[in-house]
Formats: structure tokens, sequence, C-alpha cells
């Protein structure tokens, strides 16, 4: 096709009509070699000093609900002295970390619940691992037994009919209290922990986050649990032990309810000094959800729909004879579950 005295291709005739195919004028002549490209442009001047090395922070954000914001500074620092008083981590370099082994992500789990029970501050700031970014997730059960609300309501059900005492302990920070790990878990130090740059955590126990940091933890302290005289697991439960007509205790995560005579929560308190608890609650509890008191009435127990009270029956004594009425605990039983 030939526009304006100059030739197109039929294709370049519909999209390209301005571009030809002559060859070009004659112009300016190359630029010799070495010759440098001047523009209008001054370079910047070169800088006297060289600016100090630095580290770059998420600025805070604006959203209360955000974990950058102030308000879960005063937690995060607590939680992080945490750290210290259990001795359960060591600072290194990125770089001597073996190699093949991952290096955690942090989170923070910001909380906040006006009554945590046992003093507790409302604000709540958890350092966890990003678990679910785990390498080699299928090597690990990310499950651990857990009590059900029903062997519960049935041990304060004995409690009540045994006029047996019952109260709660709560671990603090449970996980870190577990035994140690055959090799210990990679974590990239949070800028508020004020380390050296690019340094490492390496804990030597299970941290929250980590699929299968409860299953440590339950069955690290089930060993010790066990060693008190005549405490035996139930046959259907790894979570729930009696010791018959003394007493019973029911694990519930970083959570253990007892229910028994004096002697009996003697020996469990000895066991549990070996770990750091906060004040147990005595008479008015809360366990899994589930809220028991003590008056002058007897054991009641409250909460949602999956609970009822529960009244005080005559116990023979000593506790070792056997009860008048056993159709007593079977009704009663029966009316709790």
């Amino acid at each position: 096709m030939r526009h304006e005295g100059k030739i197109f291709s039929s294709h370049e005739a519909r999209t390209k009509p301005f571009v030809s195919r002559s060859h070009p004028s004659p112009g300016a002549p190359p630029a010799p070699a070495g010759t440098p490209i001047r523009t209008n442009t001054p370079s910047p001047s070169a800088p006297v000093t060289l600016p100090p090395a630095a580290r770059a922070f998420i600025v805070s954000h604006p959203y209360p609900d955000s974990h950058h914001h102030p308000r879960w500074d005063a937690a995060k620092r607590l939680e992080l002295s945490i750290f210290d008083a259990f001795d359960c981590k060591t600072t290194l370099p990125a770089s001597a970390v073996p190699r093949g082994e991952q290096i955690f992500d942090f989170l923070w789990r910001c909380t906040y619940k006006a009554d945590r029970g046992n003093g507790k501050p409302p604000a709540r700031a958890r350092f966890c691992i990003a678990g679910d970014r785990e390498w080699n997730k299928e090597n690990d059960v990310p499950t651990s037994p857990v009590s059900p609300h029903r062997a519960i309501r049935t041990a304060m059900a004995v409690a009540s009919i045994l006029n047996w005492r019952v109260h709660t302990e709560d671990f603090l920070r449970a996980y870190l209290q577990s035994d140690a790990l055959a090799k210990p878990v990679y974590v990239h130090a949070p800028p508020k922990a004020d380390e050296p740059p690019s340094s490492v955590w390496a804990f030597s126990r299970p941290m929250y986050g980590k699929g299968n940091a409860g299953r440590h933890f339950h069955f690290s302290t089930q060993n010790k649990f066990l060693t008190i005289p005549g405490l035996e697991l139930i046959s259907v439960l790894d979570t729930v032990y009696f010791s018959a007509r003394r007493g019973c205790l029911s694990s519930y995560v970083d959570d253990t309810l007892t229910a028994g005579t004096s002697e009996f929560e003697t020996d469990v308190a000895s066991i549990l000094r070996q770990y750091k608890t906060h004040t147990p609650d005595h008479d008015t509890i809360r366990f899994a959800g589930i809220a028991a008191y003590v008056d002058a009435d007897g054991l009641h127990s409250h909460g949602r729909p999956y609970t009822d009270a529960l009244l005080p029956l005559d116990a023979p004594t000593p506790m070792t004879t056997p009860l008048a009425a056993p159709a007593a605990l079977h009704s009663l039983a029966a009316q709790i579950l």
C-alpha cells in the first residue's frame, strides 16, 4: 500500500499508518567511542560521611486492636522478661544456626480480658512462633489429650458427695516448663528484645504456636503426677487420675483440678511445687468453663446449659467405709451428665 508517496504493508496500513519503510535520512554521525553522554542534570555531590547502620522498625499501628499499638508494649515487656526468668533460651547469630534447621518467624497474640482471675493483668501479649509455616508438620502430632466436660462434672459430683475440697491451679507459661527438647526451636528475635541485628533465639522448651507443644507438656506432667502413691489414670482418658476414696485430679491444657482429702491435696501440692504456678483458687473456682463454689449448703456448680446445681449428700466416715447407698452417686451422676 502506498500512502503519501511511502510504501506500507497491509498490516501497518491498518495499525501504523505513519511508520515508514523508506530508509532513514542521514543524520548526525555517531559519537566516537568513549564519549560521555551529556545531560543538563548535574550529578549529586559525593557524601562526606556514610550514615551509620540502622535497623528498620514497623511504625506503631493507630488501631488499638492491632498488636503494633503501644497499648500492648507493657504486656510484651512482661512476656519477654518471663523468658529470662525461666532460662529457656539462648541468643545466637543467624549464621550460627546449623544448616538445614528452620528459623521460625514470630507472632504476637494480644488479648484483653477485664477479669482474668488470680490477679493477672487484663492485657496479655503472648509470644508465639508461626507454627503453620513449619517445614515438617507432617512429622508432628498436633493434638493433646483434653478432659471432656462430662468427666469434670463427674469429678465435682463425687467431690460433693464425699465432702472433698476442690481447688484449681494454673501453670505459669506452661509450655516453657515442659521437659527439655531433643533439639532447640529457632526463632527470630523480636525488635523489642534489643538484641543485636540478625539475632536468633534457640528455645530449649516447646513454644506456643508449635503444633506438638501441648502434647509435649501434657506427657511431661503426666509422668510426675503418676509418681503420687496410689494415683492412676482412668481406663478411658489420659487426663483424669484417681486414687480410690482419696481423691481425683484432672488436667485441662495448663490448668489442674484437684478434689480429695487433705492428704491427697498435700501429695498433689508436692508435685505442683516443682513448677511455677499462679495462686491456686480454693472453693470458688472456674475450670474448663465450669464454675463451682462452696457455701453453707455445700458445693454447687453452675454455668452454661451443660451444668446443674450439685447438692451435698452425707458421706460415711472414715472415708474408707463404703457408701451406704451407692445408688445416690449413680442418680446424681445421671442428673449431672
